[in-house]
């Protein structure tokens, strides 16, 4: 019996063989198939997770601390492992079959142990080390936590040619022209940037970016460069103070969706989100309007277009797709 189950059940969770199983990942249809501990795994544990071929694992350091990780090299098909908790990631051995890894460490991070990872996951992104020996490094989440992402550490990051998808908040970017050597990214969600001002750098992903999102951002002085972004499928903007003009996005031809949330658009003419499948400003200000057949009317929320739009993450393995809302 899995001794974490005698905890207060945990919502989301399911119980199975006595074993909970949760979520590592969750874009649509992920089901619990990640085993869940919260303490040492026993021999009879390992042999459990072998002999049913589990290659999800969760880690949950946030009531015992972790002495000792040596049992990670025994579990065979061990391909994402995820780490509740701050730990000190030197006990982790090298895994080289590990594909994800999301941990947070009191200690460097050193990289090099996973040669085969495809996306990491850490709040404390400053103590990552060994970018570049990550071959087949595709996503990327920088998630500053009591430490803002270092600038060092967005430029190793944007050295990385392999990366598709890019998740930073909190971080000290004052711009993004880190991201100039990053011909392949597709996605890239920016969150709780406090000091990102300049949005230039963009246009160097003009043919490959297709889901950009912004979030709780509100020093960026303009939002022009993004009507650049030719690719560009899917545009979320949310809590950025003010934008001009939303007149951009009438020269991104690719551009399925949009949505302005808790962002004030200034001229309030959303006559170009009126042309999209699925185009949104919300909360609905006494200013917004749209012009129809040279015909100017106030919005109402039963204009929006909410047509079924994917959010630029199709062409991403189905297990790195992010929730872009």
């Amino acid at each position: 019996m899995n001794k974490s189950y005698d905890r207060e059940h945990r919502p989301g969770f399911i119980e199975k063989d006595g074993y909970l199983f949760g979520k590592i990942f969750r874009y649509k249809g992920a089901i619990n198939d990640a085993i869940y501990f919260d303490r040492k795994l026993s021999l009879e544990d390992i042999q459990y997770i072998n002999h049913h071929f589990l290659n999800k694992l969760i880690l949950d350091f946030r009531y015992e601390e972790a002495s000792n990780l040596s049992f990670l090299c025994n579990i065979e098909k061990l391909e994402f492992l995820d780490i509740y908790g701050t730990i000190d990631a030197s006990l982790i051995a090298s895994l080289e079959n590990l594909k994800f890894l999301r941990v947070n460490s009191s200690t460097p991070i050193n990289l090099e142990k996973f040669p085969n990872l495809e996306w990491i996951s850490s709040y404390t992104p400053n103590l990552l080390d060994g970018f570049e020996k990550l071959k087949n490094l595709k996503s990327a989440s920088l998630l500053g936590g009591n430490e803002m992402c270092s600038q060092k550490i967005l430029d190793i990051v944007g050295s990385v040619s392999t990366i598709d998808t890019l998740v930073l908040e909190k971080t000290v970017m004052r711009d993004l022209s880190f991201i100039k050597n990053l011909p392949k990214l597709q996605v890239l969600i920016l969150k709780e940037n406090t000091r990102l001002s300049n949005l230039s750098g963009l246009e160097n992903n003009r043919n490959s970016l297709k889901c950009l999102k912004i979030i709780r951002t509100a020093k960026i002085d303009s939002f022009l460069v993004i009507g650049e972004i030719l690719s560009l499928e899917f545009l979320y903007i949310d809590t950025c103070g003010e934008v001009s003009s939303i007149s951009f996005i009438s020269n991104l031809k690719n551009l399925r969706g949009a949505v302005f949330a808790q962002t004030n658009i200034l001229d309030g003419n959303l006559t170009p989100l009126m042309n999209l499948d699925y185009g949104v400003a919300i909360p609905i200000k006494q200013h917004y309007y749209s012009i129809h057949n040279g015909v100017k009317s106030q919005i109402k929320l039963d204009q929006y277009a909410s047509g079924k739009i994917e959010h630029g993450n199709i062409n991403i393995d189905l297990w790195r797709r992010i929730d872009t809302w």
